[in-house]
């Protein structure tokens, strides 16, 4: 069953389409952000698969890869307050 999407998860699956990665590798997280939202193991995953670099990468594409992991930071904590305010209020 597919979710509502916040405006987090959305943010979140367009900065996906940006990375340096294998098209299956972004299809999949933005299938399953689609299908199920966001959850920590997932944001862990595509934290770690970002900052892995590899060898021969050249430094405008290091700091690519820098600009894209803050902003992957900063999404994230997003969501997690997002989240947390939304079951705040349901107390």
């Amino acid at each position: 069953m597919a979710v509502h999407n916040t405006p987090e998860e959305r943010k979140l699956i367009q900065l996906i389409g940006q990375m340096p990665l294998s098209a299956e590798q972004k299809q999949s997280w933005t299938d399953t952000i689609r299908e199920y939202g966001l959850n920590e193991e997932l944001a862990e995953e595509i934290r770690q698969k970002l900052i892995q670099i590899p060898e021969g990468e050249d430094e405008p594409a290091k700091a690519r890869r820098a600009r894209l992991a803050i902003e992957l930071t900063h999404l994230v904590k997003q969501w997690r307050f997002s989240q947390q305010s939304r079951r705040f209020n349901k107390r």
